[in-house]
């Protein structure tokens, strides 16, 4: 009976969250539409919708790329964004990174949180230039362009 019941407890902690995080990434990556799936086991928030910082992730399905994950990390400071960061992982060091410029920009229209989860809704426009050293370096003749729209429920730490 005990096991049944610590069995109960775990999952009422652990499978609501899960089962709520979802979200989805569209736009146009280099001309094409695309839609990117939410990945919850490497997405969550700290904080609030007020203050606090944001990372997610989201698989990358293109035919014939080697891209695995879109991440977006940012800070909330007052409800906008600040210090943000894009990344699109091949491997854990080759990426292609947002460059740090006028053509970068995380902005979220819309963020609440009910519970555990935050919902944010908001829009992405970058250029991201090929890396192999963590973005310490970018070569820009090696680049992708991606625009466009974020809606995410994210669960916390």
């Amino acid at each position: 009976m005990k096991k049944w019941i610590v069995a109960a407890l775990f999952l009422s902690f652990v499978l609501p969250v899960n089962a709520q995080e979802s979200g989805a990434l569209t736009g146009e990556f280099d001309g094409t539409a695309v839609s990117f799936e939410l990945m919850p086991s490497q997405t969550d928030h700290r904080g609030n919708p007020d203050f606090g910082s944001v990372s997610m992730a989201f698989k990358m399905d293109i035919e014939g790329s080697d891209l695995k994950i879109f991440f977006i990390g940012f800070n909330l400071m007052g409800g906008k964004v600040e210090t943000p960061e894009a990344r699109m992982s091949i491997t854990m060091v080759d990426s292609f990174v947002a460059r740090p410029d006028e053509t970068f920009s995380v902005v979220v229209q819309e963020a609440s949180k009910q519970d555990d989860l935050l919902f944010l809704k908001g829009t992405i426009s970058l250029n991201a230039d090929f890396s192999d050293d963590f973005g310490r370096t970018l070569d820009a003749s090696r680049s992708h362009a991606f625009e466009g729209a974020f809606e995410a429920k994210v669960g916390g730490l």
